[in-house]
Formats: C-alpha cells, structure tokens, sequence
C-alpha cells in the first residue's frame, strides 16, 4: 500500500481487507460454520472474483462502490458479534448465532439464516438493532 496517496481510501483499504480476514476466521466451523458460499452471500452476494479483487487491494489501494458496500456489511457483522458476546459471552455467541431465533422478526430462522437470506443490508440493521435493544 505504499504507493498509495489518498489517506481516507488507504485506511479503509487496510479496514476492509482486515474486515475479510476476520470474517475468514469467523467462519470456522467451531464459529459461525460458513461455507465459501455463505461467506460471498453475506458480503452482498458478490462473486468469486469480485472477492479476489478485494484482497488485492493492497497492492491497487482503489475502493470501489462494492467495496464500500462490502465494508458497511462487514462493520455491523462485527457488531453483531460484539453485541453477541456481550449478551451470552463468547462461548456461546456463535451457538445463538446459528440457532433457531424464537423473536417473530426472524419468523423461526437463526441470526445466520435470517442474514443469508436477506435481500439487502437492512437486515444487517434488523440484526444489529435487535441485539442492541435486548442488551439495554
């Protein structure tokens, strides 16, 4: 990233490609058990290759719209962990992640569930608003 001039995009180049590491981690089987698959779908259903390219930018510094949009998912998905692990620790976020949720907003489907199969980052929100709120 050294020949990269803008700041603002330099830092959220850094912020996204360390976004897509920790997802990486995050979908480990013991964790939130993410297929590749998954992994794309939860990024805004981008393709193979559109991820390739984004974790080249270190050497391209250059942050595309999609790129963005990938970033915004992957801060509230972050979020939700956090507030995950606030709420029932640790241990056991990554089970409540999976698990059938009883709150009608999910209509029987797990956090995971709910957010594969959401048509847009709204309900990254819904997600991220509802552990908030049942944190307070």
């Amino acid at each position: 990233m050294e020949g990269c001039i803008d700041a603002n995009n330099l830092l959220s180049a850094k912020h996204l490609i360390a976004g897509l590491r920790w997802l990486d981690a995050m979908a480990a089987e013991d964790k939130w058990d993410l297929s590749h698959t998954e992994k794309l779908t939860l990024l805004g259903n981008i393709s193979d290759f559109e991820f390739n390219s984004m974790q080249e930018l270190d050497k391209t510094c250059e942050l595309t719209k999609l790129a963005e949009s990938v970033l915004e998912r992957l801060v509230i998905l972050i979020g939700i962990e956090r507030n995950l692990n606030a709420l029932v620790s640790s241990e056991h976020s990554y089970k409540a992640f999976k698990h059938k949720n009883s709150n009608s907003i999910f209509n029987g489907q797990s956090l995971k569930d709910f957010l594969l199969n959401g048509e847009s980052v709204d309900s990254y929100y819904v997600v991220l608003r509802y552990l908030e709120n049942a944190m307070y």
